[in-house]
């Protein structure tokens, strides 16, 4: 299989080497995997927590692999880790991380979804960034994107989205609430799960 690289505007680097190879390769693990049967393919992000580094690229070169996958669509779950490093006392590199981020997401031609996780919002993690900042800048562009099909509880980092055309449902919540920092940490509120 030949892949042809493609140059990223945002740094003005190219794909790296690496990164289409081993796309490639799990290319074709898939195809055997899915062997002809009708898939929904979705790459979810999470947890990659940028702060201070260039992890953001990462997005980008996600975005590279759709024309081997064809994604139907993307779901970024967040935690970005704008909690930690410089970015939890620069407000400035803070969003200037979110804004990256955005860029990058804003290459797949697709429904690309954000959802904010706890170290990415203006909560006890004690991040400079408002929940609206990031509404502003994540979920109301994919809404329009999405033509109303994308439904965000207000004031909440959870929600559902319906595939157009498709009947599926594709619910978000965030793992990381919790009544209580104890041995079940990783666990949902209450709250989510009634709405649920």
């Amino acid at each position: 299989m030949t892949v042809l690289l493609s140059t990223i505007d945002l740094w003005a680097e190219e794909i790296p080497d690496f990164v289409m190879k081993q796309a490639g390769e799990t290319f074709q693990r898939y195809v055997e995997w899915k062997d002809g049967e009708e898939t929904l393919t979705f790459p979810i992000i999470t947890d990659y927590h940028a702060h201070d580094r260039d992890s953001y690229k990462h997005i980008g070169y996600l975005v590279e692999t759709d024309r081997l996958f064809g994604y139907d669509f993307m779901i970024n779950l967040g935690d970005i880790g704008l909690n930690i490093g410089e970015s939890h006392t620069n407000k400035a590199h803070a969003r200037d991380i979110i804004l990256k981020t955005r860029a990058e997401m804003g290459k797949f031609n697709g429904v690309f979804l954000y959802v904010p996780g706890n170290h990415d919002w203006d909560g006890s993690e004690g991040t400079h960034n408002t929940s609206n900042f990031l509404e502003d800048v994540f979920q109301r562009p994919n809404e329009r994107h999405a033509h109303g099909n994308l439904h965000i509880v207000p004031g909440k980092a959870y929600g559902y989205y319906d595939i157009p055309e498709k009947n599926v449902r594709v619910v978000m919540l965030n793992s990381s609430g919790t009544e209580t920092l104890g041995e079940n940490y990783y666990t949902f509120d209450n709250e989510q799960l009634t709405w649920l």
